[in-house]
């Protein structure tokens, strides 16, 4: 038996592969926890990644109202309600672009406030600093 695909079902098939990837914003929290009260955040930079997103994260939140400051864990200054966590995943499609970011919330000295992720495709893709928005809308919204 043969098979024979028109070249548009061959066209309609693998577009479909390459549309299946989707971009999803995702977060959950921690049962019982709120970011109401947190109004101070230290966004620890992350040592392995150098495209800057620990100062694009606290830029964004001081736009949002919030006291905001980074840098390495141990220059945490006192005062702060909140230590944001990132982890940052970078791709190659033609040029290299921000695949996935991840944030998580911690109220200082004590445990996980709510952690939240942005994935983009290559197809779907944002430039950092509209992912690294779209991650802390998520992330505050609870």
């Amino acid at each position: 038996m043969r098979f024979s695909f028109h070249p548009t079902t061959l066209l309609l098939a693998l577009s479909g592969l390459f549309l299946a990837s989707c971009a999803s914003v995702k977060s959950n929290v921690t049962p019982g926890e709120t970011v109401k009260n947190v109004r101070a955040i230290y966004v620890e930079h992350n040592p392995e990644e150098d495209q800057g997103i620990d100062a694009m994260i606290a830029s964004e939140l001081r736009s949002r109202g919030y006291r905001s400051t980074n840098g390495p864990a141990s220059s945490r200054p006192s005062g702060m309600d909140a230590v944001l966590r990132y982890n940052d995943k970078w791709m190659w499609d033609i040029t290299m672009y921000l695949l996935q970011l991840d944030m998580a919330l911690y109220r200082t000295g004590s445990g996980k406030i709510v952690e939240a992720s942005s994935y983009r495709p290559s197809l779907q893709r944002k430039q950092p600093r509209d992912m690294v928005k779209e991650t802390l809308d998520a992330l505050l919204a609870p």
